[in-house]
């Protein structure tokens, strides 16, 4: 359950990211066909969370920004609003 939207019961997907190079990371759900929210969590899905965002994006879209060093892995996990769920776009810039 994300830290930001408690209340969610949706169906959640994991993606695993490992930072090429050090920098300030953006992701977002921007283009997704329901109410998302994106949390990062550190290391694998137990890690502790480093972001969580319910619509700071366009619409009902999540966005994030964190620094991320080289060769670090998080895990972005696409969850939705309530028990939002469908198709959704995931950006990492």
């Amino acid at each position: 359950t994300p830290s930001c939207s408690p209340s969610s019961t949706a169906p959640e997907h994991t993606w695993s990211f490992t930072a090429p190079t050090s920098k300030q990371y953006q992701i977002d759900t921007e283009g997704s066909s329901y109410d998302t929210v994106l949390h990062v969590l550190g290391g694998a899905c137990s890690g502790s969370t480093l972001a969580c965002d319910d619509d700071a994006g366009s619409g009902n879209a999540s966005l994030v920004s964190l620094f991320l060093n080289a060769g670090q892995t998080v895990t972005i996990v696409v969850d939705g609003f309530g028990g939002g769920s469908g198709s959704y776009q995931l950006h990492v810039q």
